[in-house]
């Protein structure tokens, strides 16, 4: 259960405490909701006192019921947290499976205290109550929640939430405002609208797993499915929260995971649709802009250029590479000479577009090439772009930010819409038996 928050008199500061009987509360006033530790619900406790004020931001004073596991809805009701939304999360007693997560691609991916990076890592900003939904009571603890709340998310297979009494139709009845949002692996409707999936399930029925490599190679997974659809379900909040505020009314929002990898590849789909035609895969080896490409340079790392307009910049790439001659190479000097070139230049010349310009980028530094180059990027591990996650997420040397109890820390807001510098708020971590480790291939 919530740990009730009790503004402190001296401070103005709402330390979460963690008492024996729980009482929810929120950021306007009481829940409401009192229950005892008992068969239907369990206490959530945290490590320590946690004195960090509420972000704030455009959501602030909605509250959001987060009735998911694993990432898909997490990923989704933490973006609402990020924007300032109380966000409650409704776990089962044995918790969310994520919190078993614990190892990746054969790699451990425990922190210290029995914790999961993957699990830690998107539930930040959250509340926690852990009920037993098979339980009447449950049920009626559920409903009372939802009565004084604003958005409900679940990620449940189709049947679940209605057996339990917990569809929308049987919430609605509760609060006719309420915003229900559903995610699920194929949408509400159609022969497959009750089978479960997950994100690599997703990303092969929607085609994703063919979108790169050469047209002979096999399927490449993305692991993007999770973080896309969590990204359309949380939009998908947004609007009905608009037309709640002009109309009175709520809505029921489904998101599906086939859906969301669907509209993700909306350009190269769109095409598809009205010229019919298949867009082909993305081969590095061959591809159909040479300059929208990536080529390992002389130093060993990889530079990616993002030159769309490719006759604009293909000078400007030849004095770079210090080969001018190569701007009024006839074979060479536009999009259509380049193409028809990429594979089999045709007799007498000596290599292929693509291949002849990374062996250009081979002579080269990584760095040398990517300043005198037009749009350059450098195609880096996630974790060592200084523009990405190394700038955001600090090793636990400064304790000024803190994010999950993780052992990085987060050095900006996840969505810049707060101007007052306010912290992210620690994720509450519920007390429960772990079952056997999950592991991801």
């Amino acid at each position: 259960m919530l740990p009730h928050n009790r503004r402190d008199s001296q401070t103005g500061s709402q330390p979460r405490v963690r008492p024996e009987s729980i009482r929810v509360s929120g950021n306007t006033g009481a829940l409401g909701v009192h229950a005892e530790p008992n068969n239907h619900t369990s206490i959530v406790r945290t490590n320590m006192i946690d004195d960090t004020p509420p972000v704030t931001g455009p959501l602030h004073g909605l509250r959001v019921i987060d009735w998911t596991m694993w990432q898909f809805g997490p990923v989704s009701t933490m973006m609402l947290a990020d924007m300032g939304a109380e966000v409650i999360k409704i776990e089962s007693l044995d918790g969310d499976h994520g919190r078993h997560f614990e190892s990746i691609r054969g790699r451990r991916a425990e922190l210290d205290g029995d914790l999961s990076a993957y699990f830690e890592g998107m539930n930040r900003q959250k509340l926690g109550m852990a009920l037993n939904l098979k339980t009447q009571r449950g049920v009626e603890i559920m409903q009372g929640l939802v009565k004084r709340s604003d958005v409900l998310v679940q990620n449940f297979r189709k049947g679940v939430a209605e057996r339990l009494g917990l569809s929308y139709d049987d919430l609605v009845k509760h609060n006719p405002k309420l915003i229900y949002a559903s995610a699920s692996g194929y949408g509400p409707e159609g022969p497959d609208a009750n089978k479960p999936a997950f994100a690599l399930t997703a990303e092969a029925r929607s085609g994703a797993l063919w979108w790169f490599g050469p047209d002979d190679d096999t399927p490449h997974e993305l692991d993007i499915a999770d973080q896309i659809a969590g990204m359309m379900l949380s939009y998908g909040v947004l609007g009905p929260i608009v037309y709640r505020e002009r109309f009175g009314v709520g809505q029921k929002v489904d998101v599906s995971h086939l859906g969301s990898m669907i509209w993700a590849r909306g350009m190269q789909n769109g095409i598809s649709f009205l010229k019919d035609f298949e867009v082909p895969r993305f081969d590095r080896k061959a591809p159909g802009q040479v300059l929208w490409n990536y080529y390992r340079c002389g130093d060993g790392e990889w530079l990616a250029f993002s030159m769309g307009q490719g006759d604009r910049y293909w000078p400007v790439f030849c004095q770079a590479i210090d080969r001018p001659d190569l701007a009024t190479d006839p074979r060479f000097t536009n999009m259509t000479a380049r193409f028809d070139n990429r594979r089999d230049p045709g007799p007498g010349v000596r290599q292929p577009s693509s291949r002849l310009l990374g062996a250009e980028a081979r002579g080269r530094g990584r760095s040398d090439l990517g300043a005198r180059a037009a749009q350059p990027g450098p195609a880096r591990r996630s974790t060592g772009d200084g523009q990405r996650l190394r700038d955001r997420v600090r090793p636990p040397r400064d304790r000024s930010v803190e994010v999950s109890a993780d052992p990085g820390e987060l050095q900006r807001n996840a969505v810049v819409h707060s101007k007052d510098g306010a912290r992210p708020r620690r994720e509450h971590r519920a007390d429960s038996n772990r079952p056997p480790g999950l592991h991801m291939g």
